[in-house]
């Protein structure tokens, strides 16, 4: 009995044994690090590893426990310190959790030691710690650190995951005590594990420029996050600028870049701590401390010419003076905070932003475009640019320009200089653009960059005068300049007037010929060329080489007077200059009766010769004109017309175009002393008056008209661009522009009253039609149970504009409405289409971890959103929906975005390829469409997209780079949408073939559908609704398959884009349905499935995937019931026996099932035993399932060695 009791025994501890190794064996297997270590330097081990794979960099430093608590980190020495006690005290119930988290904070700020955020920078506060007294913490670390420990996620037990949620919870909470929890809470949740090497990377290879400080890159660090999730908002209105290239100056030239400030006698700097681009607003903070900035600025850009500033902190007795680019000066002090102040002339600088300056060359027959460096020197009121080319001999001046405030939106820019007759300059500022060549220098015009509007501020140079080459009006002298002071320059200015050679002709000019050691020289003379007629340069003096002319040559370099006589030339006077720095008197004498040409300069006649102009010229139109010109050396030379017949001309103009202003019935009262004064100077012969008064008329003028000119265009423009429009209104629109870019504001301004009257027409008779469509589009999103009641008070706005005669206006409103509504119904078609799309899919597939009332749900709550158009919540609900049905197999970079609820083929970084794979093949034999929505990135980006099939299986992906993870898989057939290129390819495992050339990676969003026939062979490609390519071919047979996965893929190579997709809608073909086919006996017996009536046995049906109740019944026998459910693909089939009607008898259904599918194999069997009430009635349901599984239970590795050693001793214990 002992002996048995204990063979019981050790029979029972083996046993235990056993089951405890099973148990050990069927364990999953922990995280290497956390099985292996216990010790501080295991954990630092693993924050290491996994700082690397979130940063790319190093974690830097080593960890030091010492006696009691507290913490300290040596930046020095690179230790952090942490008390003992730190990991033996609870926090918020774990043990240690205080002291596991300064590690890792500690190490992490080691380890990025300059990144912006840390301390009172506020790169990641958006305007967060400001002023004295307010919370203060190393953000940027506290946030890597969440992150870091996220990652991690438990060592040793320690659930590092709670402790990170813990820490987040109370720095979120003080911020909530000064209202900043929003900005907090943003930063935790977008600056994650995605976007941090980004934005680390990119602050330490200095992808941030610098001209804004390490301080200002809250919206630079907006830009990254922008990269991964394109659709988030930020925590405070901000966005990039629009340049931030880092060689650019433009990005220099705002308001307050050159602030100067003092507070009391002390020079100091500023930060800028917060701006919003979009509103052009600063707050700057000054005069840094340990416990945050003395004083902090708000500063506004109101106009290009005004600024607001206002006080919003001033901890300090001393007062503030800030001087602006402009040198005006405003002190401030304490009693002034929240007061607003106006600075005039401070702010034209920022439109700088909006300008863009090429350089075309043309050199051998090659046009070359070229983005020139800039330099840029600021005085009061304008900016000189420079522009450079890099050359062997290093970087050239190409071009400058002058630039200024005009008013907003429009900039004055003068062409100062251009380096030679190959370059060509090209200035666009905003819609504006305008192309000058070298005789466009000294001309001056006037950019608006919301019309395009450019308007010649000059006109007509001068009135009875012709400009030929570099020749223009310096209205500041009141002369005439034939050439600058600058090497290869000529120029001419001919009176417009033919001269009577038969009677005689005198004219004098005051002229200026430079200085002594310059070149080349001055020209007076007649030609019968015409009115754009120019010498040569250099010695030519811009005069000789024409035919036919006679004049005198004032040749400076040579120091002497000669006679041209078309292409011959004579001295006349040697040992003469006139290049003395000075002005002298020159006048030029025609006597037809002597036959005699004179030249005067001073009162002295210098040259005279006996010539018959009259037989020379006979009766063409014979001009008189100054010309001059500059070779290698250099030299100023201008002129003043000082006879009054030469300038009569010019208040005759002008009294015109004040009568031609009058009678357009505007007011002409400013003007018209100045028209006055001309008169007056011309009679008392102050000529260079006569020039100043002239160009203070058109500058006048200009800003008289163009205010009305602009505003007339604006809303023709308006009309236009909503497809109102006529040939009639857009030649106005062309006169308006040509009248203005020659300065013919007067005519511009009678052509944009005309244009504006035909716009008013056309919009009065499109303003009913397009009301009309408005409700029909409403009356459409009613039948899809959107809400469109928000809609009428808008549709009121439209019929009191209409009512008011403002019908452009109502145009406009309307054009809105109209576009926002079609948006709706765009929206709400495709909303519908992926519930319709995820409908199906989960009706055919059934799988994911879903109840059915928890699918229900889901999209009952995306209709809910739809219809309160909150169409990006409804896709997010969605995009839950098909997480957790998740049909797609992801491989590569690819992830599914909880966020933005896309799935992300590549993130915007370099060397990435992504794919997503349905998960269930698709038979080819059958038509297949797919609907999906997809983003492309930016046009600078690289590399593309690919949709098609391929047959390796759910986990194949192609190549990076131009390959977009596709090409490269070997049995693969689809399209790929090469962005870098800009070309649509067909790929096979052949190679590929170029079909199309156009670009998707525009910013936005797009909506792709895919179609193969399989009777026709074809393959069609649709984006947005129109069809860009069709191909034949035998999908099939390339594949060497009837079935294959169908997917989207993308690829990244040194240019890369963020690339995603939203599956809409996919058309899923028969291999999706079951088979079913039940035999059995008796034959004849009916067969239900969902209580409808099927067939008789035996039956073969093609069923959804599902579950479904099966009902068996014949007269005479027992009536059986039982549930199976249906895997996609499978087919499955039923033997059942019906027992007679028998008293007392027990009748017995034995059902034998198989079953298989495509993606496992597993076999059922079914035994339903059924008796007569009081009888005794069994169900057993038996499955055996042949698997693998790398964490699966079953007794397995050691486990099994451990109980073949043992069984030798069972079997003899029980013997």
């Amino acid at each position: 009995m002992n002996t048995v009791k204990q063979n019981r025994k050790t029979t029972w501890h083996i046993a235990i044994l056993i089951g405890v190794l099973v148990l050990v064996s069927t364990a999953p297997l922990e995280h290497p690090a956390e099985a292996s270590n216990t010790s501080i330097q295991g954990y630092v081990d693993a924050l290491k590893s996994a700082f690397r794979e979130l940063t790319d960099r190093d974690l830097q430093g080593t960890v030091e426990v010492t006696p009691g608590s507290g913490f300290e980190i040596d930046p020095n020495a690179k230790v952090v310190k942490v008390g003992a006690d730190e990991f033996t005290k609870s926090y918020h119930g774990i043990i240690g959790g205080r002291g596991f988290y300064l590690v890792a904070y500690g190490l992490v700020n080691l380890s990025i030691p300059n990144l912006p955020g840390n301390g009172a920078d506020p790169l990641w506060h958006f305007n967060l710690t400001l002023k004295k007294g307010e919370f203060k913490t190393e953000l940027a670390t506290e946030v890597v650190t969440y992150w870091l420990l996220e990652k991690v996620g438990s060592y040793n037990g320690v659930n590092l995951k709670k402790i990170a949620e813990y820490r987040k919870s109370e720095v979120i909470s003080e911020y909530k005590k000064i209202g900043k929890a929003k900005q907090v809470e943003w930063l935790f949740k977008y600056l994650n594990d995605k976007t941090i090497k980004d934005v680390i990377t990119g602050v330490y290879w200095g992808d941030y420029p610098d001209v804004y400080g390490w301080t200002c890159k809250s919206s630079l660090l907006y830009r990254e996050i922008k990269k991964t999730y394109p659709y988030v908002k930020p925590p405070v209105p901000l966005s990039s600028p629009k340049k931030i290239e880092h060689d650019s100056c433009l990005i220099n030239v705002l308001p307050i870049y050159h602030l100067g400030i003092k507070l009391g006698n002390e020079k100091l700097s500023y930060t800028v701590i917060l701006f919003n681009h979009t509103s052009r607003e600063y707050i700057i903070g000054i005069n840094k401390t340990s416990s945050g900035y003395t004083v902090g600025l708000w500063i506004k850009y109101l106009n290009m010419t005004t600024l607001e500033v206002k006080p919003l902190w001033f901890d300090s007795s001393e007062k503030l003076t800030l001087t602006f680019v402009d040198g005006y000066n405003l002190t401030i002090s304490s009693a002034d905070v929240g007061k607003t102040f106006t600075t005039p002339l401070a702010g034209g600088f920022w439109e700088l932003e909006y300008l863009d300056l090429y350089l075309h060359s043309y050199w051998w027959g090659i046009h070359e475009v070229h983005k020139p460096k800039l330099k840029w020197y600021d005085h009061k009121g304008y900016v000189i640019i420079e522009e450079y080319l890099s050359s062997l001999a290093g970087d050239s001046l190409r071009a400058s320009l002058n630039v200024s405030a005009w008013s907003d939106k429009m900039l004055k820019i003068e062409m100062l200089y251009l380096v030679d007759s190959s370059y060509k300059q090209e200035i666009d500022y905003g819609n504006a653009t305008v192309n000058l060549t070298l005789e466009d220098i000294g001309k001056t015009f006037i950019l608006d960059r919301e019309t395009g509007l450019v308007v010649g501020l000059q006109g007509e140079a001068l009135p009875g005068w012709s400009f030929v080459g570099n020749t223009r009006i310096d209205p500041r002298k009141g002369v005439i300049i034939l050439t600058p002071d600058e090497w290869g320059r000529r120029g001419a200015a001919w009176f417009d007037k033919p001269v009577d050679l038969s009677r005689p002709f005198t004219a004098t000019i005051i002229f200026y010929a430079g200085h002594k050691g310059g070149a080349d020289g001055i020209a007076v003379g007649f030609q019968a060329r015409g009115l754009d007629a120019l010498g040569g340069s250099g010695g030519d003096c811009g005069f000789k080489g024409i035919t036919p002319a006679v004049g005198f040559k004032l040749w400076e370099y040579k120091e002497k007077v000669t006679f041209v006589d078309d292409g011959n030339e004579e001295d006349v006077t040697g040992g003469v200059s006139f290049a003395d720095g000075k002005e002298h008197v020159l006048k030029l004498s025609w006597n037809p009766t002597t036959k005699s040409l004179t030249l005067e300069v001073d009162g002295h006649v210098y040259a005279s010769r006996t010539i018959d102009l009259n037989a020379k010229f006979g009766s063409a139109k014979v001009y008189f004109g100054v010309t001059a010109a500059t070779g290698g050396r250099t030299n100023l030379h201008y002129f003043v017309p000082a006879d009054e017949f030469m300038l009569a001309a010019v208040p005759e103009k002008a009294k015109t175009m004040l009568s031609t202003l009058s009678g357009l019935g505007r007011d002409t009262i400013e003007l018209a002393p100045i028209v006055s004064d001309m008169e007056t100077a011309l009679k008392e012969e102050n000529y260079r008056k006569v020039l100043q008064d002239y160009y203070t008329f058109r500058t006048q003028l200009v800003r008289r008209t163009l205010p009305e000119i602009k505003e007339n265009l604006k809303d023709t423009l308006i009309v236009q661009q909503m497809n109102i429009s006529s040939i009639a209104l857009d030649a106005l629109v062309q006169a308006i522009k040509k009248a203005a870019f020659e300065g013919d504001v007067v005519s511009a301004l009678n052509y944009s009253e005309s244009a504006h009257n035909l716009a008013l027409n056309m919009s009065e008779q499109k303003i009913a039609e397009m009301i009309r469509e408005i409700n029909k589009l409403k009356e459409q999103l009613r039948e899809h149970g959107v809400s469109v009641s928000s809609m009428d008070e808008k549709i009121s706005s439209i019929e009191e504009l209409r009512k008011e005669g403002r019908y452009v206006e109502a145009c406009r409103v309307a054009a809105s409405l109209e576009t926002k509504l079609r948006e709706v119904l765009n929206m709400t078609l495709m909303v519908e289409e992926r519930i319709t799309g995820l409908q199906s899919l989960y009706k055919a597939s059934k799988i994911g971890e879903i109840s059915e009332d928890e699918f229900n749900a889901g999209i009952a709550r995306a209709k809910e959103l739809m219809r309160e158009w909150k169409f990006s919540e409804a896709m997010r609900v969605l995009s839950d929906l098909e997480k957790k049905i998740m049909p797609w197999q992801l491989v590569g970079d690819a992830y599914f975005d909880n966020s933005t609820g896309v799935i992300v083929l590549t993130p915007d970084q370099a060397s990435k390829r992504g794919a997503a794979w349905f998960k269930y093949q698709v038979n080819l034999s059958r038509p297949f469409k797919a609907i999906l929505m997809f983003y492309a990135g930016r046009q600078s980006g690289g590399d593309g997209i690919a949709v098609g099939f391929q047959s390796l299986g759910p986990k194949a992906i192609g190549g990076y780079g131009s390959d977009c993870g596709f090409r490269g898989i070997s049995r693969a057939v689809g399209f790929k949408l090469w962005e870098l290129n800009r070309e649509i390819y067909l790929v096979t495992p052949g190679g590929e073939r170029k079909l199309a050339d156009v670009s998707f990676a525009d910013g936005k969003e797009h909506k792709m559908t895919i179609y193969w026939d399989p009777k026709t062979k074809t393959l069609t490609l649709e984006v947005d609704g129109r069809n860009y390519t069709q191909v034949n071919v035998d999908i099939p047979a390339l594949l060497g398959s009837e079935t294959a996965y169908f997917g989207v893929s993308a690829g990244n190579g040194a240019a890369h884009n963020l690339h995603y997709f939203v599956p809409l809608a996919l058309y899923v073909p028969g291999e999706m349905k079951a088979k079913l086919k039940i035999t059995g006996t008796p034959e004849g017996a009916e067969v239900y499935i969902n209580g409808t009536l099927k067939g008789k046995i035996p039956v073969e049906l093609t069923l959804k995937p599902g579950k479904y109740s099966i009902t068996i019944r014949k007269e005479g026998y027992n009536e059986k019931s039982l549930t199976i459910t249906l895997k996609p693909g499978e087919s499955r089939e039923l033997s059942v026996a019906l027992e007679k009607v028998q008293t007392s008898t027990t009748s017995v259904v034995r059902t034998t099932t198989s079953s298989t599918t495509h993606r496992e194999h597993s076999t059922t069997s079914t035994t339903t035993t059924t008796s007569k009430t009081g009888e005794t009635s069994s169900t057993t349901e038996n499955t055996g399932t042949s698997s693998s599984s790398k964490s699966g239970g079953g007794i397995c590795g050691p486990a099994w060695l451990v109980l073949l050693v043992l069984l030798p001793v069972l079997a003899r214990r029980r013997r």
